[in-house]
């Protein structure tokens, strides 16, 4: 019975002890599975580490090339000023070397403008000059103020402002055809006539006389009127020279020219 009792105890203690490590074990694999999480939480967070460190890195690498871009843009920068800054300097020059060329420049327009001046000056005597001897040259000839008027279009044109038109017999006086004669032509021809013709006088009376009457009376006719054209001519000289002497308009335009 005793032994019986033991053995009970025994059993009793050895089921405590399965029920303990039951419990131990429970306990184990409760801790064993919150190791395992935290396991995989520790994984995760080293491969989101790994991740941070490996975008760490590759902005580390793009701030070193963006670094070294900086760098170069910075010294081709300095080279740049420093030939911004010489060429500002050059330019400088240049401009200073601009500002003496115009100011020789203005000089030499200044002196240009003066003789040009001097020039128009003398242009505007010769000017004078050639005008006055121009009209100098027309009263020496004789035409005064005539010479720069238009002439009348026919001796019955009396438009104010023109000159009268001269001719042989006076001023406004022409020929519209011209036949020339002499004794010996008219000779020459009488040959050839009739040896007697009767001639008309001056009171409408005939006359008989032969073809060589004929021939002196014609020649002495022409010479008469030579010796008429003479004196025509002397005494158209004669009004020109005394019209010479008048300067007014109205006075030439009223001189008596017959």
């Amino acid at each position: 019975m005793k032994r019986f009792e033991e053995m009970v105890a025994q059993a009793q203690q050895s089921a405590e002890a399965a029920a303990k490590s039951e419990q131990n074990a429970k306990s184990h694999a409760d801790n064993a599975a919150g190791s395992a999480q935290q396991t995989a939480q520790d994984v995760t967070a080293t491969e989101t580490a790994r991740d941070d460190a490996e975008r760490f890195a590759e902005n580390a690498r793009q701030d070193a090339v963006a670094t070294a871009e900086d760098r170069k843009a910075t010294a081709e920068d300095v080279t740049s000023t420093g030939a911004n800054a010489a060429a500002a300097g050059q330019s400088a020059q240049d401009a200073a070397g601009y500002a003496r060329a115009a100011e020789q420049a203005k000089t030499d327009i200044d002196i240009t403008l003066a003789g040009t001046l001097k020039t128009v000056n003398h242009l505007s005597e010769i000017a004078a000059a050639g005008q006055n001897a121009q009209q100098e040259s027309r009263y020496n000839l004789g035409l005064k103020d005539a010479a720069t008027m238009d002439v009348q279009s026919s001796i019955y044109d009396r438009t104010e402002g023109r000159v009268a038109m001269p001719g042989a017999f006076g001023y406004g006086a022409f020929f519209r055809t011209i036949k020339m004669f002499s004794a010996d032509t008219v000779a020459a021809k009488a040959e050839n006539a009739r040896d007697v013709f009767v001639w008309g006088d001056a009171s409408n009376q005939q006359v008989h006389m032969t073809m060589a009457q004929a021939g002196e009376l014609v020649a002495a006719m022409a010479q008469a009127q030579v010796d008429r054209n003479d004196e025509i001519y002397r005494r158209q000289r004669e009004k020109k020279e005394a019209l010479d002497t008048l300067e007014d308009l109205d006075v030439i335009r009223a001189f008596n020219v017959e």
